[in-house]
């Protein structure tokens, strides 16, 4: 069986002007995204547009829902938002001041930093254990 979607003129271009913008925005999922839909109301078929963008069938499905339901907000691709931090800003602030001011006044017989003392350090003042070796990934960030 075999569906034909039609999509009225100002849906095209609505696509079409969202397809410049993804292309403007370097964003090659959304260019991927968007001519699919393009190409469906071009009048191919699911399974021509599938093949065509080497996709499945279900994800050329899944894509054209979410436009009809939720048109061009749709189009937007969000990040997800991770797992929560385990420090708050208040004490990744604090803990820069703590490592700006060195070892020696935090309390530490070292005059260096290591990734053990910054541990130990994080573990006394805020109750937070953290890998040794992520330690260095959140200094990194910090």
């Amino acid at each position: 069986m075999r569906f034909i979607i039609r999509s009225s003129k100002p849906t095209v271009k609505s696509l079409q002007q969202h397809l410049r913008q993804a292309y403007g925005a370097g964003s090659l999922r959304l260019v991927r995204r968007i001519s699919v839909l393009l190409s469906l109301a071009a009048g191919e078929g699911v399974t021509a547009t599938a093949q065509i963008f080497a996709i499945s069938r279900q994800t050329v499905y899944t894509w054209l829902k979410a436009f009809m339901v939720q048109g061009p907000d749709s189009l937007t691709y969000r990040r997800p938002p991770g797992r929560k931090a385990k420090l708050t800003k208040t004490q990744r602030k604090q803990l820069v001041a703590w490592l700006e001011a060195g070892p020696l006044a935090a309390g530490f017989d070292s005059a260096c930093w290591t990734s053990l003392l910054v541990q130990q350090l994080i573990l006394r003042e805020f109750n937070v254990l953290y890998n040794r070796h992520y330690v260095c990934q959140l200094l990194h960030n910090l």
